[in-house]
C-alpha cells in the first residue's frame, strides 16, 4: 500500500512539474509576443487605412486624405504646396514643415470624393521623425513619405496645448468637421491677433510670446530677422542654474521654440542650456535675416535657416 502511494505521489509531483513549465512556457510566448508588437520594427505595419467619402481642405483647398479610424491623415510632404517650407535632414533623419507663406491663388487641387467601405491600403513604421512648426508630431509612413493625422494637428482642445485660449493648436491649426456635406477643413493661419512686438513685450514681462506666467524668465537679447520678426534669446533660472531658450517670433503671430529644434541636433544639453560658445553674444545673424550662425562650446559652426528650421 506504502508503494503503490509512494507511486501516486510521485506522478503527482510529475503532473504539477509538467503543468508548471507548460505555464511557464506559455507565458514566456506571451511576453515575447506583447514585446515584439511594442517594439515594432522599422516597415512592419502600423495602421489599416480606409476608402472615405470624406474631402478634406486646407486653408480653402482641397488636400489628399487618408481615413484612419474615422480620423483623416495628410501627407506633411504636401503641404510644401500649401504654403509651408518642406526640408528633409537625414544626418538627423528629421523632417521639417514650417509655415512660411500663403497657397499660391493658381494652386487649385482636385481630388474626387470616394465610397465608404474597404481597405485603401495600410502606413508602416518608420524611423523617420517630424516637426511641424518646431513641434514634435506623430507620424507614419505610406508610399515613402509621411503621414500624420490631421485632426492631431489641428487640435485646438488638447490638454498640453499652450495656445488654447487663442483658438490655434500648439502647431498653430485649427479645424472644422461638417458631416453634412462630409467635408473635414484644416486652418493653419494663427487665431492670436498678436504681432511679433507683442510677443516680445511678453517676453520682456517674464510672459511666454502668447502671455503665459513665464517665471524667472528674462530676455537676454533680441535679434531683428526677416519679416519684422525676431529671434530672442532667454535666460530662466532654475535648480541648475539657469536655462536657456531660443523664440522666433513671427509678424504673422506664430512663434516657434528653437530649443525643439536644437535638441534634435545635440545642441541643447540635458539640464536645458544652448550649446552655443558665448552665450546670446555669440549669434550672427544674416543681412536679410532669414539665417543664424553660432558656434557650439566645441568651436564647430553651425547655420540654422529661419524659414526651413534645417541646421547646415
Amino acid at each position: 500500500m506504502l508503494r503503490v502511494g509512494s507511486d501516486v505521489f510521485v506522478q503527482q509531483k510529475r503532473g504539477v512539474k509538467t503543468m508548471k513549465r507548460k505555464f511557464c512556457v506559455a507565458v514566456v510566448c506571451m511576453c515575447l509576443s506583447i514585446g515584439a508588437a511594442a517594439y515594432a520594427a522599422v516597415g512592419d505595419i502600423a495602421d489599416t487605412l480606409y476608402n472615405t467619402d470624406i474631402i478634406t481642405y486646407l486653408d480653402g483647398k482641397q488636400i489628399k486624405g487618408y481615413s484612419l479610424d474615422g480620423r483623416m491623415m495628410i501627407c506633411l510632404e504636401d503641404l510644401r504646396n500649401y504654403g509651408y517650407a518642406v526640408e528633409y535632414d537625414d544626418s538627423i533623419r528629421t523632417l521639417f514643415v514650417t509655415k512660411d507663406g500663403d497657397i499660391s491663388e493658381d494652386f487649385n487641387p482636385y481630388f474626387e470624393r470616394g465610397t465608404i467601405g474597404g481597405i485603401a491600403g495600410y502606413t508602416y513604421e518608420t524611423d523617420i521623425v517630424a516637426y511641424v512648426n518646431g513641434v514634435y508630431v506623430d507620424t507614419e509612413n505610406i508610399g515613402g513619405r509621411l503621414v500624420a493625422v490631421a485632426e492631431d494637428l489641428a487640435n485646438v482642445a488638447e490638454e498640453d496645448n499652450p495656445n488654447k485660449e487663442f483658438g490655434t493648436s500648439k502647431y498653430f491649426m485649427s479645424h472644422s468637421y461638417d458631416d453634412a456635406t462630409r467635408t473635414l477643413n484644416v486652418y493653419s493661419l494663427s487665431g492670436s491677433g498678436l504681432n511679433a512686438n507683442q510677443m516680445l513685450d511678453n517676453l520682456n514681462n517674464m510672459k511666454t510670446p502668447y502671455g503665459q506666467e513665464f517665471y524667472a524668465a528674462r530676455v537676454q537679447k533680441a535679434y531683428p530677422i526677416y519679416d519684422g520678426g525676431y529671434l530672442v534669446y532667454v535666460n530662466q533660472s532654475s535648480s541648475h542654474g539657469y536655462n536657456s531658450s531660443l523664440y522666433m517670433l513671427k509678424n504673422s503671430g506664430e512663434y516657434i521654440n528653437l530649443n525643439n529644434v536644437l535638441r534634435q541636433y545635440k545642441l541643447v544639453t540635458e539640464w536645458g542650456k544652448l550649446n552655443i560658445a558665448d552665450e546670446e553674444n555669440g549669434l550672427s545673424v544674416s543681412k536679410d535675416g532669414t539665417s543664424v550662425s553660432f558656434l557650439d562650446n566645441d568651436n564647430n559652426k553651425h547655420c540654422l535657416d529661419l524659414k526651413s528650421l534645417v541646421i547646415y
